[in-house]
């Protein structure tokens, strides 16, 4: 308790030395804390763009669908499959195989959403867009509402006629059209045959990312209608846990469930069925590491040299209580205190300041803009928060960053002889040797 109170009263009796010192760490702290919630707000709304959108927590797939590389971003979207209608008596055998499982495991199910969506494109004039016709259904239509995955104009999915969709504003804008809008369609029956049907923009829905403005949300029954889709029938089924950690588990047991019919409908968790969705947060926190390495170097390299000044100023200090009867340790613990109470206190500082900035961004957004960089954050704004994880990080780097700096200057000065120290004469001492040899 002696060592704390001489630590902390050496801090705050040389201010200047402990700001430039303080700074330093304040700097870095700061940038851990408010990278790892920028890291956060990217990877939430990339999994939840895919998840709620694409996947589910377990996809219910086709087994030329299962078949598509993880690897392929289209997987769920451009370069998506359905069922072989060859095999209807097989397709239909599987379907009330998965009723009957999913009734089984009900308590483990938050919610399924049977979905339709196929490969179109708007024709207006000379020039053709693509989009991807998106049946909705009453719950599915909810969900995105209450998880924000899709937000409308009007705040939820009003199909007032059976030919309305709604569009993406990026959508509107490259095709020249408005709400209200009659537009025409191609797409693709059930049997392959090439068909063009006109709808009435009903509404927009904000853009996010790339890849999730190219959606024509309509009513699923509609949609049915028009592709002459049988009711049990989807192109992909959207399935949601009350536990997602457990999508592994519950995806490789109903994959097995289905194998025992037949390979023509397959179950794989989101984390198996697109590695780029899964992985793009990964890699850019990979790189984020990397750099904060290098950053905390720096730093640590600025910090250790200063330290080292700052004791060779002070040897006559450490000299005199070693004199008095201090140890070696002792005097060692009094540098790391210093430096581990003044990172601390910087640490308390740049956690209130990034605690601010974080709760009025995790409202208000970040906002980056379209093209590429919204394709890699998940959206044309995004939304950090912070976890308990991220400042139990900090602390155990700042440990770390007190015990590097200080280990090999403090250690330097607590094997110097006492008249060297009173005489602030600093030689070179073989640390390694001394410290399995000390007797005290």
């Amino acid at each position: 308790m002696v060592l704390i109170k001489i630590a902390l009263r050496n801090i705050f009796a040389h201010k200047k030395r402990s700001a430039m010192i303080g700074a330093a760490i304040l700097i870095s702290c700061l940038f851990i804390l408010l990278s790892a919630s920028t890291m956060n707000g990217v990877q939430q709304q990339v999994l939840k763009g895919y998840m709620n959108i694409q996947s589910g927590h377990v996809a219910v797939e086709w087994e030329e669908q299962y078949k598509i590389s993880g690897s392929d971003a289209g997987k769920f979207s451009e370069n998506g499959k359905t069922y072989d209608l060859q095999k209807d008596a097989e397709n239909k055998v599987a379907l009330r195989r998965l009723d009957t499982y999913l009734q089984q495991h009900e308590d483990e199910i938050k919610a399924f959403y049977p979905t339709l969506h196929r490969n179109a494109y708007i024709t207006e004039g000379s020039s053709m867009d693509y989009v991807m016709l998106y049946g909705i259904t009453e719950a599915s239509g909810q969900f995105f509402s209450d998880t924000k995955t899709v937000e409308t104009d009007s705040g939820t999915f009003e199909f007032k006629q059976e030919n309305d969709l709604y569009l993406s504003k990026e959508k509107l804008v490259d095709n020249n059209l408005k709400v209200g809008d009659t537009i025409a369609i191609d797409y693709t029956s059930a049997e392959g045959e090439a068909k063009s049907a006109n709808f009435r923009v009903a509404g927009a829905y904000a853009n996010g990312a790339g890849y999730n403005n190219i959606y024509a949300y309509m009513s699923d029954s509609y949609l049915r209608e028009l592709l002459a889709i049988e009711p049990e029938y989807f192109d992909i089924g959207r399935l949601y846990l009350k536990n997602d950690a457990k999508s592994g588990v519950f995806s490789s047991a109903l994959d097995a469930d289905l194998l025992q019919e037949s390979p023509v409908l397959r179950a794989e968790s989101y984390s198996l069925a697109s590695e780029f969705y899964t992985n793009t947060s990964k890699i850019m926190k990979l790189f984020f590491n990397i750099f904060f390495i290098f950053f905390l170097c720096v730093i640590a390299a600025g910090v250790y040299t200063t330290i080292k000044m700052n004791i060779s100023e002070r040897l006559k200090e450490f000299g005199s209580m070693r004199a008095i009867g201090y140890s070696r340790l002792q005097t060692y613990l009094i540098v790391f205190y210093e430096l581990f109470f003044l990172s601390l206190i910087s640490l308390l500082i740049a956690f209130v300041l990034s605690f601010v900035l974080v709760l009025y961004f995790s409202n208000a957004g970040i906002y980056v803009g379209p093209g590429v960089v919204s394709f890699v954050l998940g959206g044309e704004s995004f939304f950090p928060f912070m976890k308990i994880g991220d400042v139990v990080f900090s602390f155990a780097i700042i440990l770390l960053f007190s015990l590097i700096s200080t280990l090999y200057p403090g250690l330097q000065m607590c094997y110097q002889n006492i008249t060297d120290l009173m005489l602030k004469r600093q030689k070179r001492v073989p640390i390694i040797s001394r410290l399995f040899n000390s007797k005290g």
